[in-house]
């Protein structure tokens, strides 16, 4: 299964083998390890189907890299076969270099393995370029639509690339190595003849049957067929070929260092090695709620007060918790949006009821957005509303894969550094769960939980909320002399099919809260059906 087409099914397989560990298994992962190097998966696999050993490695070593970081001392038995593919100059694969390098480095920083400064610095660079970037202008040449020179003769029997992996993978590796695209690609060609003779294109299926829906797509991070499975790791090869060889390209307007730039993006979404699996929470029991119900003409969206003021943790009064933002799915998959700003208390009645009346995909309370180096701005200029949250916009990258994970936990709902910085809190919690005052007294409690997706459905699908106490919320509106305005909107999809066109339902609230955290409730539109204009 680590070598399966199914990127959910390889990342199942990772987590298995992080149980086993978890489980003193270390005899099986042994068995495991020691098979790294085989090219067949037998007596577990159809002798006519061809195996994808490269990514049953790939995922091997990040399985291996994340247990170095919870059992280092077991994973330190494995430290000569990790030091020969971190430093393999024969297969310089950047992705089996950098998790064999990172497993090594979880030893040594756990005392488990003993490295002198310069081996522990070698592995720390193990694919950085040895060579001082080179200024470069654009390249013009090396135009995606340009025909292969004649000076370059295509290697027969050729292999031909996936037209989009083509345009947009192999172009990047080009450029940054100021490369003709003609050359990244004949060496990818090269590397793929060493692992297949006979298949001449991405687009084969090394013998099993392929849906036409995986097919049409190309290459993607869900599913792979035998020859995109082969060209996509002949790009890591090359890419590592090509830096042992060539210098990185600098031009006028590229990242001060492409390279480290596009191997970032080709690695784990988090920088220090855990998955985005490992930020998961338990799904709050109170979040798991149904939001329809009968209506005089079949199924429609609640209207009743006292479930929408319950999204927020509202009875009758806020009392110890408040949901000050949030995006979920309910039971009978509902959209359900949260979201909040400060506003002056002068006027706030006027708001809350504009806003009540809003269209409701037009109706909206600004936030912060944050950059990747934790810098914060906001694209909202007027005085009215001042945003309180951030709602970061991270992008998941390798392990976007991992049906057990969501791009969510990194993109955890957080106060702005000048709400934190009035409240006095802050977070010790590497996911950013929690939030302490200066008294250590729990202040907010930021969550994301993946619900169970439907049959249609081809990525996980996340629920997050913000939740604050009451006594850190006074503390913000008083010391920011403002008052609270919440959105509350409810969204029913229902997917056309046929003739029939996709219909959108909606019900809105806006709630006011002032300083004394007394409310009042503004109706909105209740289950009303969105009519599109064109």
């Amino acid at each position: 299964m680590l070598g399966s087409p199914s990127t959910a099914s390889r990342w199942r397989a990772a987590h298995s083998i992080r149980c086993l560990a978890r489980f003193g298994k270390w005899g099986v992962v042994d068995a495991l390890v020691g098979k790294l190097h085989s090219t067949d998966a037998h007596p577990y696999q159809a002798p006519e189907l061809s195996f994808y050993f490269l990514h049953a490695r790939l995922w091997l070593l990040l399985a291996i890299a994340r247990i170095a970081m919870d059992h280092p001392r077991n994973v330190a038995k494995y430290a000569d076969m990790l030091k020969a593919i971190a430093f393999d100059r024969d297969v310089p694969h950047v992705l089996l270099r950098h998790f064999a390098a990172q497993a090594l480095l979880a030893c040594v920083h756990s005392g488990s393995i003993v490295l002198s400064d310069a081996a522990a610095r070698a592995l720390e660079t193990v694919n950085e370029s040895p060579f001082p970037k080179k200024r470069t202008k654009a390249r013009p040449h090396n135009s995606f639509y340009q025909s292969r020179p004649a000076s370059m003769p295509e290697p027969h029997p050729a292999f031909y690339l996936d037209y989009d992996f083509e345009k947009y993978d192999v172009t990047s590796v080009s450029d940054i190595f100021d490369r003709s695209r003609w050359e990244t690609e004949d060496a990818i060609t090269a590397w793929v003849r060493k692992y297949d003779q006979k298949i001449t294109s991405m687009h084969e299926n090394g013998g099993r049957t392929t849906r036409g829906r995986e097919r049409q797509r190309g290459t993607n991070s869900r599913h792979h067929l035998y020859g995109q499975q082969l060209g996509w790791h002949a790009l890591y090869l090359v890419a590592g070929e090509f830096l042992a060889k060539y210098p990185v390209g600098q031009r006028p307007y590229d990242d001060d260092n492409s390279w480290r730039e596009w191997l970032k993006r080709e690695l784990l979404t988090r920088k220090d090695g855990m998955w985005l699996a490992d930020g998961i929470d338990r799904p709050p029991l109170d979040a798991q709620v149904n939001i329809c119900e009968k209506g005089e003409k079949g199924v429609v969206l609640t209207g009743d007060r006292r479930k929408l003021l319950a999204l927020l943790n509202i009875g009758t009064s806020i009392t110890e918790n408040l949901v000050v933002g949030g995006d979920w799915h309910s039971v009978d998959n509902i959209s359900i949006y949260i979201t909040s700003a400060l506003i002056p208390p002068r006027g706030a009645n006027k708001l809350a009821l504009q806003l009540s009346r809003e269209e409701p995909f037009q109706a909206w309370l600004p936030c912060a957005e944050e950059y990747e180096d934790g810098a914060e701005f906001s694209r909202y200029k007027n005085e009215t509303y001042t945003p309180w949250i951030v709602w970061p916009s991270t992008e998941a990258r390798l392990d976007e894969g991992d049906p057990l994970g969501v791009v969510s936990v990194v993109r955890r709902l957080h106060f702005t550094k000048a709400v934190n910085l009035v409240a006095s809190i802050k977070t010790t919690d590497t996911f950013k769960r929690t939030w302490t005052d200066s008294e250590g007294k729990l202040a907010a409690r930021s969550e994301v939980w993946e619900r169970n997706r439907t049959h249609d459905e081809e990525y996980p699908i996340s629920g997050e909320r913000l939740i604050c106490s009451t006594d850190f919320l006074k503390n913000v509106l008083e010391k920011q002399r403002k008052e609270l305005l919440l959105l509350v909107i409810l969204r029913r999809y229902d997917k056309g099919f046929g003739s029939q066109k996709s219909q959108y339902w909606h019900t809105t609230a806006v709630i006011r809260v002032k300083q004394s955290l007394d409310f009042e409730f503004f109706r909105g539109v209740v289950n009303e059906l969105h009519v599109m204009k064109y």
